[in-house]
């Protein structure tokens, strides 16, 4: 329990400190317990390291994101996904166009695919657990009514939860984060939910905003229902080599088989 513990307080702590670029020391001095939690002391020093040299706090950003593509489970991480979302602008008289970004799950899906274990461990849990997951939910309302359900043996089921909330960032700003993730393994929630995309409370514009957010969301579900790669945007039009060209190259592939 100690050691249950400690681990927590760890991540905690570290996560603590790369938001607010605080020096990381109380944080390493935990790293017997972070390394049989599965943290990596050596990572955490290097990260340690790089927040403590970046003295500019508009330059930790940038920093962080050169000290990520370094790391070998960079590759697990999906492009993201530019699109126009229209938002509250500042006041409440103006409306304005910006460029969001999001994690798309079927590309999540994928990429996590080329990890064998940790697909297994974060998507299905096993072969038989899926078939226990989906033997055990006959008879509820949403297994008779889902459109999925049947359409496949349950060991290549996996069945995806969403989740929202918002979050607090700087002073009185929230952020509306949301995340998803497979419902049929039992792991730590910050294990199990993969984010899609967040946006600040304050730019939501009533019925439009998070309207638009969840057109993107269900397009990238439906593909990975589908379990191919779509060759067309959440609005329809054929990727190109100069229209998303990264997803141009994945159209009409499996995603996992």
């Amino acid at each position: 329990t100690v050691l249950s513990v400690q681990v927590e307080d760890a991540a905690v702590q570290l996560l603590t400190a790369v938001g607010t670029g605080a020096r990381l020391q109380p944080t390493l001095r935990l790293a017997d317990a972070c390394a049989q939690g599965g943290y990596d002391p050596a990572l955490l020093q290097s990260l340690s390291e790089v927040v403590q040299r970046t003295t500019r706090e508009d330059n930790l950003e940038r920093s962080l994101h050169r000290w990520t593509r370094r790391q070998w489970w960079s590759e697990l991480l999906p492009e993201p996904y530019d699109f126009k979302l229209l938002v509250q602008g500042p006041t409440r008289l103006r409306v304005k166009q910006i460029t969001n970004s999001c994690l798309l799950p079927h590309e999540w899906f994928g990429a996590l695919y080329k990890f064998p274990e940790l697909f297994h461990e974060l998507m299905t849990g096993g072969a038989d657990n899926l078939r226990f997951f989906w033997e055990h939910s006959k008879g509820t309302d949403w297994y008779e009514r889902h459109p999925v359900v049947g359409t496949a043996p349950p060991e290549m089921l996996v069945p995806i939860g969403m989740h929202g909330d918002d979050v607090g960032v700087y002073s009185l700003d929230r952020v509306r984060v949301l995340t998803w993730g497979s419902v049929a393994t039992s792991l730590r929630v910050l294990d199990t939910r993969l984010v899609f995309t967040g946006i600040y409370d304050k730019q939501l514009l009533p019925d439009v905003t998070m309207e638009e957010l969840f057109k993107v969301l269900t397009w990238s579900l439906k593909a990975l229902a589908l379990g191919v790669y779509p060759d067309e945007d959440h609005k329809g039009k054929k990727f190109s080599k100069t229209h998303h060209p990264k997803q141009f190259k994945m159209s009409g592939q499996e995603i996992a088989g």
